[in-house]
């Protein structure tokens, strides 16, 4: 039974109390018990009375509300009910103390309460011990609750915690289980979840978790993606609180699948990492409904992010730990020596080959952070200590580096090593080198074997080439000289009949040194500026003749999305396309012959191919004979020829298909046929080429005719001609002769230095392999005589064009292969005789004119003409005004063309050319060119025309 005695005094040192304790409850002594009541009710604080043996006196409303007891439950327990049970032995064990010393307040006293669900409440605030003669009667607290102050403060030591966690832990499983331990600290986590999505395989993995319904012993690892609980807060990226009849109402309305027992409450929360969700923590319990609040979900969600953080670090350092073991395991089992050094040459790491080698080589182990000057010794002595300092010099400069470089072994035998030196950025600064190392001493004797060889055949090639050239070049060279002499009918067919014959001949030649080049790897492609059209016209004019003996047609169709000029080896192509074109008349009899090309999309395109290239693919169609499917399989085959009885009707050495399959090699590309016996066949070969934005020059055929008078009597200039062999002897001389040369002959490199001892040349033509003393020799004698040496052209049978760098090197000027061609010869002329009064006409075309009129006034005409034209453009060229210049340089074009002054019609032509595509930059150098071949014109065109008439036409 409470004592109304004491409760009543209670009450007025309560209030004496509150008046010292709040400055805004302006209360008077003399307000009523019942104010007195409503005011300690309705005050934040925690307020009780209680006697000394625990008996509640006096709680005011918000004590009961913290708590949750009616005044009716409180006055049915003690003190000691409400305070966990070590909690009250320690407070009791204080305040016996206390007592003892009669201290009647105690401040900031903090103690734990336990409400109604047995939750704790934290409390701290003032207490006071009421005495009466010597013996305590009652105790009375003021408490404010600090529960969510010391949840936050737990929070955030919690989030600090699993921050530092990540460094802590070994490993996965220690972090999940030191969160675990972490937490636990702040709630009730003894049903604890961590669950992560593998978005590889889509399922939940169950990576660490406790519960009290799972076997210890049964430990499932992973699920499939479904529709739990999980799934949902994944789904809906937020945290949800549920109790028990929550998660019914999902499981009968959402379908949501439960994978444990139901329990009373559950909190899940979603693992972000960078805005995405990636997996959820949990925790629940199966017996208490009241353990959990809505201040723990903020909690768990508080400290969720940093959980994830830690996670998915954790994960990096073990996949960086697995690479880096990975990639350790590859640095010391590579064949390769490597190794690092920084600025100041010290080795930052190296493998066990790169040790192994130094052992072997200098009997050295290699030191981490150390310069080893002794290798520096060591690589010193070998002389190859000032190329390594040159590479690593380059490689810091941010030049990667490749060298092969050679030393000696104990037993002085060669040992060769590839390296490679890369620069290492970091932070953007070159801080280290890597090197690797290789020894690639088989693979240098292996490619001096191979060098040996193809030596061996080079040489065979050259010497073949020469020997056999050497007597086609008197033939071919005695056939030009022939049909520029007066010849009856039948003579002039004798002469068509060997001219085809050693054309022939040298074609099979040709063939055979293409082969033999491409073989030798010695066969290089060299694309240039080329007019596709025009390359397939020019094949077509080549074989119209044939083609209509055999009564057929040839036809061609070029696809209009191809550029009109493209970037390739029109040589090779031509050389390609003429011997399809060639089998194709060959084989077809009264039938047609088509030629078309397309673009195509390659299988596989090299990958340091250029984006723009384009693939082409050229198909020559027949209605032939067509060809057999087995011998369509060795078509392609060197020496291959379908037709082997003795009495074929069909020529031809059976290499041209084997040599341009090579060549579309070369060029990137195939070459295929499609045939069917009876009914004709398609080949068809590819080749990868580029655009061109500027156009070709086209370049002439060459002519048969020799040019006659090319010099005048008092520009004849004096050729010294060098050669063993008396038919060439004969050949060059009378070619020169004919041109308006003086020729003096010598049989041999001796005779040669005689001659120009005394006399002085302006030209030497120089055979290269004779008796005694070569070519080469004789032209190093010449040019250490005491006096000015003309230009010296090689004039051989060596025919490759690594021959033509050879002799140059060795001291010629310049080169000319046999056998010569007389326009190739007054070509060379042409470009190495200063100040030859060339013809600025064509012969035939004033041949042609004088029987017309006064051929002098047509040139004179078009002297005036010319000159008010160029006037015009060089001051339209002045003002940008390029429309003036393309109509003036067209006109002058045709006129010139016309008239046959072919140097003033072409360059005429190529800025008409460049100004069609907007090309004006080389536009004003061009012109100059132009200008300058008029004034030759203006020189020379009326002693050309004189000398013309003085020959009587």
């Amino acid at each position: 039974m409470i004592d109304e005695k004491l409760l009543k005094k209670t009450k007025q040192e309560l209030l004496q109390i509150i008046q010292t304790l709040s400055a805004q409850q302006d209360i008077t002594l003399q307000k009523t018990n019942e104010a007195l009541q409503d005011l300690l009710d309705n005050a934040n604080d925690l307020i009780i009375v209680c006697s000394a043996n625990g008996d509640f006196l006096f709680v005011n409303k918000t004590f009961q509300k913290k708590l949750g007891f009616s005044k009716e439950e409180l006055s049915l327990l003690k003190l000691h009910h409400i305070i966990p049970e070590k909690i009250w032995q320690e407070g009791t064990k204080v305040i016996g103390e206390l007592t003892k010393q009669n201290i009647t307040l105690i401040p900031h006293f903090r103690t734990t309460l336990l409400n109604k669900n047995g939750k704790t409440i934290e409390a701290e605030g003032n207490i006071e011990l009421k005495y009466e003669n010597q013996q305590l009667i009652a105790i009375r607290g003021i408490l404010y609750d600090i529960t969510d102050q010391l949840r936050a403060e737990k929070a955030q030591t919690l989030y600090y915690s699993i921050a530092n966690l990540t460094a802590k832990s070994r490993d996965l499983r220690q972090l999940y289980q030191n969160i675990h331990q972490e937490l636990s600290k702040v709630i009730d986590a003894k049903n604890f979840y961590i669950k992560l999505h593998d978005t590889q395989t889509d399922n939940i993995t169950f990576p660490y978790y406790v519960d009290e319904a799972q076997n210890d012993t049964i430990k499932f690892k992973q699920r499939k993606l479904a529709n739990g609980l999980t799934e949902l807060v994944m789904k809906e990226a937020k945290a949800l609180f549920l109790y028990e009849e929550d998660i019914v109402k999902l499981i009968i309305e959402k379908g949501i699948q439960p994978y444990s027992p139901l329990p009373k409450v559950w909190i899940g929360v979603p693992l972000r990492f960078e805005n995405k969700v990636i997996g959820v923590i949990s925790v629940k319990s199966y017996t208490h409904r009241q353990i959990y609040d809505a201040s723990d979900l903020e909690l768990l969600d508080f400290i969720s992010g940093q959980i994830a953080l830690a996670i998915q670090r954790k994960t990096y350092e073990e996949e960086l730990a697995a690479q880096t073991a990975h990639l350790q395991a590859i640095f010391e089992s590579t064949s390769h020596a490597i190794w690092s050094v920084n600025r100041k040459r010290e080795l930052v790491s190296f493998n066990r080959i790169y040790a192994e080698s130094l052992q072997k080589r200098y009997h050295l182990s290699p030191l981490l952070h150390s310069p080893m000057p002794d290798l520096q010794t060591e690589l010193d002595k070998d002389g190859k200590l000032q190329l390594w300092n040159q590479k690593y010099e380059a490689a810091f400069a941010g030049i990667p580096q490749y060298f092969e470089i050679e030393y000696t072994t104990r037993k002085g035998k060669p040992y060769w090593e590839e390296v490679y030196l890369n620069p290492i950025r970091l932070n953007n600064r070159i801080e280290e080198v890597s090197a690797m190392a290789h020894d690639i001493t088989a693979k240098k004797n292996a490619e001096a074997e191979v060098l040996k060889s193809l030596q061996v055949k080079q040489n065979f090639l050259a010497n073949m080439s020469h020997e056999i050239r050497t007597p086609m070049n008197g033939i071919i060279g005695m056939i030009d000289l022939m049909k520029t002499t007066q010849l009856d009918q039948e003579q002039t067919e004798y002469i068509y009949t060997l001219k085809k014959s050693s054309e022939t001949l040298m074609s099979i030649l040709n063939d055979i040194l293409d082969l033999s080049k491409i073989e030798a790897g010695r066969m290089e492609i060299q694309p240039k500026p080329m007019e596709l059209k025009g390359m397939i016209e020019k094949n077509q004019a080549l074989f119209a003749p044939q083609a209509n003996a055999k009564n057929n047609t040839i036809e061609y169709y070029i696809e209009e999305t191809i550029p009109p000029h493209i970037i390739a080896d029109e040589t090779r192509l031509l050389q390609i396309l003429s011997n399809l074109t060639s089998n194709a008349i060959k084989f077809t009899q009264n039938g047609e012959i088509k030629i078309k090309v397309h673009p195509i999309e390659p299988s596989n395109i090299p990958a340091d191919a250029n984006k723009e290239t384009i693939w082409l693919k050229i198909e020559v169609q027949d209605t032939g004979i067509g060809i057999k499917p087995e011998d369509q399989e060795v078509l392609f085959s060197n020496f291959t020829q379908l037709d082997n009885a003795l009495n074929k009707s069909h020529s031809g050495t059976g290499l041209g298909l084997a040599i341009s399959k090579e060549l579309c090699q070369l060029m990137n590309g195939d070459i295929g046929i499609n045939s069917q016996l009876g009914k004709g066949s398609t080949f068809w070969f590819t080749f990868a080429c580029l655009p061109s934005y500027q156009t070709s020059t086209i370049e002439n055929n060459e002519k048969d005719e020799i040019p006659q008078h090319l010099y005048s009597t008092d520009q004849s200039p004096f050729i010294l001609v060098v050669d063993d062999n008396n038919i060439n002897r004969k050949v060059a001389h009378n070619i020169l002769t004919k041109i308006g040369c003086q020729v003096d002959t010598a049989a041999s490199g001796k005779e040669a230095i005689e001659k120009i001892s005394q006399q002085n040349y302006q030209l030497i033509l120089m055979d290269i392999q004779m008796p005694e003393m070569d070519g080469i020799e004789t032209t190093q004698a010449i040019k250490a005589l005491d006096k000015q040496t003309p230009p010296i052209i090689a004039m051989t049978a060596y025919s490759m064009e690594e021959d033509r760098q050879k002799f140059i090197a060795q001291g010629l000027d310049d080169y000319i292969a046999k056998p010569v061609r007389a326009e190739n010869l007054v070509k060379k002329l042409q470009e190495y005789i200063p100040n030859a009064k060339t013809q600025p006409i064509a012969q035939e075309i004033i041949q042609q004119l004088s029987q017309y009129g006064n051929v002098e006034e047509f040139y004179q005409e078009f002297e005036e003409e010319t000159k008010n034209l160029l006037q015009e453009a060089q001051q339209a060229i002045e003002n940008q005004n390029w429309q003036i210049v393309l109509q003036n340089c067209h006109t002058l074009k045709g006129t010139a063309g016309t008239l046959g002054i072919k140097e003033i019609a072409e360059q005429s032509k190529q800025i008409e050319l460049l100004l069609r595509e907007n090309q004006t930059q080389s536009i004003p150098e061009k012109f100059k060119d132009l200008q300058q071949s008029f004034f030759q014109f203006q020189k020379l065109y009326l002693q050309q025309i004189t000398q013309f008439q003085s020959h009587g036409n």
